[in-house]
């Protein structure tokens, strides 16, 4: 039986460092806080290789005096409180005494400061729970860098994303902190080159419009709610402008970025029935409330709170929004689609007595040639309906609930999902395409898509590129933009801006792709995997007897994996037996 031991601060350090060091932007968050924190009007950060190598925080705030240098990244030092009570008043950023002594438990740690008026200031360099103190001659402020992160525990880093990926998550949060904290001058450096510089008083259109984009900026609706203990400030969108995924949406607390369901569900709440049955609004969400009213103190990375009240934060936030948005009379539940060149829903009304789409253009390995005829009768209706057989295959087909497919068999039936059945010839192709390096067919834009992306998805995307041309695409991706020039010809009938953003979110998402292709990589791999999913039919698209012919057709001609490549079933048999037992006529 093991004895129960006390642990030595250089493991206990590092065990805090877990929660509290997630990746480099969870360093970069609470060094900007303590520069916050000290009054600085300005705050620069310099990344190197994605913050693993470096990350260095200047700022002018009134700078630390020698004597608490001396206690700095001491685990459980602060200078933020000092009492129990003070815990349910915080008004600064940090409070906890932990993240400077976990972040130098993980990294080469060295911070130097100047109080105003000092002649000189004073550097603390720690490695290995050894710290060096002495004069240096610096500005007045504070200096901090990090450096070698995780070279106490290497296998951390196996955890870390590219350096391209662990930027933009740094580039978010300074957006995010910008928003709130217009009265501080932020830069931001990567590899020695400035991405991105907010200037003092910056006005909030301006600043909107840098970190949002031009388009939504100027489409933004100011939000208002007053109460003696609590207010609410802010801009939403207009009905109408929202996203199906991965909408910008920014919440702050006291002005701290926080991730609060029940706020977010007042913001919905809200906007009542201007939703579209897809649409998610995007919006800045500020709430200012007395300390007293508010934990923060219920996560280690301080992205949660708890309200003392919280049906009052619920039905103000829920009236900023309602009152906002007074003026707007969209129907109940209105039909939205998105517009191809922004992504942004736009209320559509549909004359049901006509197919909303031509027919989309299915590849056929048998003949290798384009299925593109258009509609040119009303659809049938479920009675009328008229089995037809394949040439290929000889069989009965029909849609049914406008997803499923059922092939009639000579000992039974067969029934197909019809949205996997196409992810599955669809992977095949693209598979092979990768493989040979033979094109798919490609279709050049006439007028470029472009798409408007958060950094965190421009990084992502980036990675992806190379993959993506070598499938039909021809991308041209800036800062916070991607321009789409060609696409493969099975996009041809989607919106490529909603294709783009929905892409991206499966790749940021953590499913898993289940089957394995040897001779390409992991990366690669998954990234044609949802390309084949994202392309595919969908569950609701109704489809023409000529269509659902070239699916089977072209399933037929396919491997027969019985699975899409994330591991749902094709198609599912159902033999003569089978029926007739349901039927108890066996």
């Amino acid at each position: 039986m093991k004895i129960i031991h006390a642990l030595s601060p250089e493991v206990a350090n590092t065990i805090a460092a877990g929660e509290v060091v997630e990746r480099p932007v969870s360093i970069v968050k609470e060094l900007v806080e303590n520069s916050i924190d000290a009054q600085a009007t300005y705050i620069q950060i310099y990344i190197e290789d994605g913050g693993k190598k470096l990350i260095r925080i200047v700022d002018n705030g009134v700078g630390i005096s020698k004597e608490d240098l001396a206690k700095v990244a001491k685990r459980h030092h602060t200078s933020k409180i000092n009492s129990v009570d003070d815990l349910l008043n915080i008004n600064s950023h940090g409070f906890r005494g932990e993240a400077l002594a976990s972040i130098a438990a993980v990294s080469d740690f060295e911070i130097r400061s100047r109080l105003h008026d000092s002649e000189h200031g004073w550097q603390v360099k720690i490695k290995s729970s050894e710290r060096e103190i002495k004069p240096i001659g610096i500005p007045e402020g504070t200096e901090v860098m990090v450096a070698n992160l995780f070279k106490t525990i290497p296998a951390r880093k196996n955890f870390l994303k590219s350096d391209n990926t662990e930027f933009a998550h740094i580039l978010e949060y300074i957006h995010e902190i910008a928003l709130v904290f217009n009265t501080i001058s932020f830069g931001l450096y990567k590899d020695g080159k400035e991405v991105f510089k907010t200037a003092n008083n910056q006005n909030s259109e301006q600043l909107l419009s840098e970190i949002l984009g031009k388009d939504l900026a100027p489409k933004l609706i100011p939000i208002h709610a007053d109460h003696p203990q609590v207010s609410v400030n802010g801009w939403v969108t207009e009905p109408g402008l929202g996203v199906t995924n991965r909408p910008k949406q920014f919440i702050f607390v006291n002005n701290r970025p926080i991730d609060d369901a029940t706020i977010r569900g007042a913001i919905y709440q809200g906007y009542n029935a201007l939703l579209g049955r897809q649409e998610k609004p995007q919006f800045i969400v500020m709430i200012k409330i007395s300390p007293h009213l508010v934990d923060f103190n219920v996560h280690p990375q301080k992205k949660e709170v708890r309200f003392i009240d919280s049906h009052l934060v619920f039905e103000l936030v829920k009236q900023a929004v309602s009152s906002s948005l007074g003026s707007f009379s969209f129907k109940t539940d209105p039909i939205v689609q998105q517009d191809s060149s922004t992504g942004q829903m736009i209320p559509t009304t549909y004359d049901f007595t006509q197919p909303s789409r031509p027919i989309r253009p299915f590849y056929s390995k048998s003949s290798n040639q384009n299925i593109e005829k258009e509609y040119t009768s009303q659809p049938q209706s479920f009675s009328s309906f008229e089995f037809t057989q394949t040439e290929n295959n000889k069989a009965n087909i029909m849609q049914v609930l406008n997803c499923y497919l059922i092939e009639e068999l000579t000992d039974g039936m067969m029934v197909y999902d019809q949205h996997a059945l196409h992810e599955r010839i669809l992977y095949e192709q693209f598979i092979e395409s990768f493989l040979t390096q033979k094109g798919i067919g490609k279709q050049a834009l006439l007028v470029p898509v472009t798409v408007g992306l958060t950094p965190v998805e421009i990084a992502c995307l980036k990675e992806a590129q190379e993959t993506l041309n070598q499938l039909g695409f021809n991308l041209e991706i800036s800062d916070l933009l991607v321009t789409v020039k060609q696409i493969p010809t099975v996009l041809s009938d989607q919106s490529i801006s909603a294709f783009i953003r929905e892409y991206v979110a499966d790749l940021l998402s953590t499913e898993k792709v289940t089957e394995v292709v040897k001779e390409i990589d992991d990366q690669s791999h998954r990234r044609i995997a949802y390309l084949a999913c994202r392309s595919a039919i969908k569950a609701g698209d109704k489809l023409e007897q000529v269509e659902m012919q070239q699916l089977i057709i072209d399933y037929h001609a396919t491997k027969r994996a019985f699975t899409c490549p994330h591991g749902r079933p094709v198609q599912v048999k159902f033999t003569t037996s089978d029926i007739e037992k349901w039927f108890r006529r066996s």
